[in-house]
């Protein structure tokens, strides 16, 4: 994979050349005695289904259409709630991993803010997008207070996919990476660059002051990639500083006139290089031209492709599966199709990566609405997983049974995700109004996560080819309460009520489960 040295761009940027560690918060202190009990109260209206050696917890319901969130570094979780603007929950816990609410408090109330959310380091200034635009207000942690505020970039509306997801890079924090989706499923508009449409885009800020004037999405910044449909989450590799984004591809999808769109195209993460010397030669992913393959059953004149290689619509002289793969650069890694993921994020050790994925509405058999993790090579800041991998993504956390998500709504809608001190994954739910937490409690499953795929030469990095063999998803263990699948722990308390109708008692507030 070739390389286009950054360097003056970078100059232009006011880069510094150091690539730091990701930054985690500081755990919160210890509680003063092991006796304390467990205060989490809340009690899901849904099945979920939680991994071995992992426990879920219930944080907060009643938030709104919780999208982005953010940790503030002083016990407070900031959450973009739609029609609302941003909600504070201020956090504590109690019996060492016991988190709950003390209380939540509206900082800004602005309908239009409807996703991106970041933090400076010092947490001091807070960046919030809505379609059109990116804001920055002055944050105070320890009042929960936002004032101030200024637009600073803008010239983004537009229809369809009006997220505009935003990522401080942790190695480079003058950098505020923003990115905008497509104003339709195939849209025409994202070819021309100068559109600004389907781009992640990079901006200074190091020097904007009140009275700055805005930057111009389309024309100002410095271009990390192209191509990208609508791609949600960004993150940086906390050892190496690789940049990777998720993207959501398109629907309703024909090959050649035939129907492909229960099972391709998949969804994507791509990498993008590093902001500290190094950016993609080529940095167009293939939108709205090419496409990744994930399932090649039935897939119509097939050829050589395999999971990862880009295809094409159509086949004509301008435009083939070989002008795909020569042109446009294939994703690291294929999921299945329509699970639209929305948010990535590392553990401090940069040997994880968790993914929220939203959940399908165009595909017959229902995929997505979990959280997954991906197993990662911190010293090459690649996943473990080649490019051919049809399994890299690992559940550790979903919705038990989502053949309710459609039509009843009654499910988990994973969207943002935040990574604590203590490695605990804090995840909010959009259609529930929620926000989970995720931690690491026991002993996980330690068999090999052995690769499977259709076979096929592997040029990406990572590691060589897998095992070449077909294989499906395990399904998750069933247990004897409806409420709960899997080998996790779901902790509430008093009563678990399940549809009215079951009720299930539990000692201590946590309901442990065996399978």
């Amino acid at each position: 994979m070739r390389f286009l040295s950054t360097t003056a761009a970078l100059l232009l940027l006011d880069l510094t050349s150091r690539v730091q560690a990701q930054t985690f918060l500081t755990p919160p202190p210890s509680p003063t005695s092991s006796s304390e009990t467990c205060a989490v109260s809340k009690t899901p209206s849904y099945e979920v289904s939680v991994a071995k050696g992992w426990t879920a917890y219930l944080l907060a319901q009643d938030v709104g259409t919780a999208r982005g969130i953010k940790l503030d570094g002083r016990g407070g979780l900031l959450v973009v709630s739609g029609q609302r603007g941003i909600i504070h929950l201020n956090v504590t816990d109690r019996a060492s991993t016991c988190p709950f609410v003390i209380n939540n408090t509206t900082v800004i109330s602005d309908e239009r803010l409807n996703h991106g959310i970041e933090l400076s380091p010092n947490s001091r200034t807070l960046y919030v997008s809505s379609r059109e635009s990116v804001w920055a207000w002055d944050y105070d942690p320890s009042t929960a207070t936002a004032t101030n505020r200024r637009e600073i970039i803008t010239n983004m509306t537009n229809t369809d996919h009006v997220t505009r997801t935003l990522f401080l890079s942790p190695s480079h924090p003058d950098l505020l990476l923003v990115s905008r989706g497509s104003a339709e499923n195939l849209d025409p508009l994202s070819i021309p660059l100068e559109n600004g449409i389907s781009q992640i885009r990079v901006f200074n800020i190091s020097n904007l002051t009140s009275s700055s004037r805005p930057y111009n999405y389309p024309s100002d910044g410095l271009l990390i990639g192209s191509g990208l449909r609508n791609s949600v989450g960004i993150a940086e590799h906390p050892v190496t500083g690789g940049l990777f984004s998720v993207e959501n591809n398109i629907d309703q999808t024909e090959r050649l006139g035939i129907d492909i769109h229960n099972e391709n195209p998949g969804e994507e993460l791509n990498f993008h290089g590093f902001l500290n010397g190094s950016l993609l030669e080529n940095r167009h992913h293939g939108y709205p031209h090419c496409f990744p393959l994930f399932n090649n059953t039935d897939f119509p004149e097939i050829g050589s492709l395999s999971t990862g290689d880009q295809f094409s619509l159509e086949r004509t002289a301008e435009l083939s599966d070989e002008v795909c793969a020569r042109d446009y650069v294939a994703p690291r890694l294929t999921f299945k199709a329509h699970m639209a993921p929305l948010d990535v994020k590392f553990n401090k050790e940069g040997t994880r990566a968790y993914v929220s994925f939203h959940g399908s509405w165009n595909r017959d058999e229902p995929e997505g609405y979990k959280v997954s993790e991906i197993e990662w090579d911190a010293s090459t800041g690649q996943p473990v997983h080649t490019r051919r991998s049809l399994n890299a993504a690992r559940d550790l956390f979903g919705t038990g049974d989502i053949h309710r998500c459609r039509p009843d709504g009654i499910c988990l809608r994973p969207v943002g995700l935040q990574v604590d001190g203590r490695g605990r994954v804090f995840v909010s739910s959009d259609y529930s109004g929620e926000v989970w937490v995720l931690e690491q409690t026991g002993e996980t499953e330690e068999e090999a996560w052995e690769e499977v795929n259709y076979g096929g030469d592997d040029d990406g990095e990572g590691n060589e080819n897998g095992t070449g063999t077909d294989g499906g998803e395990e399904e998750p263990a069933t247990t004897s309460n409806p409420a709960v699948k899997g080998v996790g722990v779901v902790k509430t308390e008093g009563w678990l009520v399940v549809g009215m109708t079951i009720v299930l008692s539990f000692v201590g507030g946590v309901f442990f489960i065996v399978g």
